[in-house]
């Protein structure tokens, strides 16, 4: 019975310490969420954070991961290519570039480019200001640490995926345009149109 009893009380320990600790996921979450749509938190110190995000995250980078993306492109491009012309398949080669470059593969290499490079960052911040005690002065001074230090990196983010995705779908669209056509411009309004069809807002 006290083996039984202990096992019962363990795991329903276990199972309050997880709800709690998504109880207070959804907190903080939601709390970010708020600040994000709160035109009153960018002011000057909050767009500054901002900035710098977007600058580390994506500008700086932003030539490595270009090349990174364009050489992945080019090979996967050239695979789609040459196998639907073996087939006679030439006809379906924009909606595969499309659904499985710039629709699919691409914002993943984004999202996960972003993560690799700025989780670290930020994990290694937070924990330094932790140790400062900056956190603790914030909540002193009655500043919602989350405002101003949290929310900023984090929509920073996201704009820097928004921003890369973008970015490399327009080179890899370039990439597919020249090895399925070379370099005349005589058939650029056929495949801007095939493309325009394609990117509809049903399949985004």
């Amino acid at each position: 019975m006290n083996q039984l009893a202990s096992l019962i009380e363990n795991l329903g320990s276990g199972f309050l310490n997880r709800l709690h600790s998504l109880m207070a996921l959804a907190l903080f979450g939601y709390r970010l969420f708020a600040a994000a749509l709160n035109p009153r938190t960018y002011n000057s110190a909050t767009r500054w954070i901002l900035v710098k995000q977007i600058y580390f995250t994506a500008v700086q980078p932003l030539p490595a991961f270009l090349a990174y993306s364009l050489i992945i492109s080019w090979v996967m491009i050239s695979i789609i290519v040459s196998t639907a012309r073996n087939f006679g398949l030439s006809a379906y080669v924009p909606g595969l570039i499309v659904n499985i470059l710039v629709l699919e593969l691409l914002p993943f290499l984004s999202v996960l480019f972003v993560a690799l490079r700025s989780s670290a960052a930020i994990n290694t911040e937070v924990a330094l200001m932790h140790t400062n005690n900056e956190l603790a002065a914030f909540e002193h001074a009655k500043i919602d640490p989350i405002q101003y230090e949290f929310m900023p990196r984090v929509v920073g983010g996201i704009l820097s995926v928004m921003a890369l995705t973008m970015l490399s779908g327009l080179a890899t669209l370039s990439v597919a345009f020249f090895q399925m056509y070379g370099a005349t411009q005589d058939n650029v309004p056929l495949f801007s149109r095939q493309i325009g069809l394609l990117m509809t807002l049903p399949l985004l």
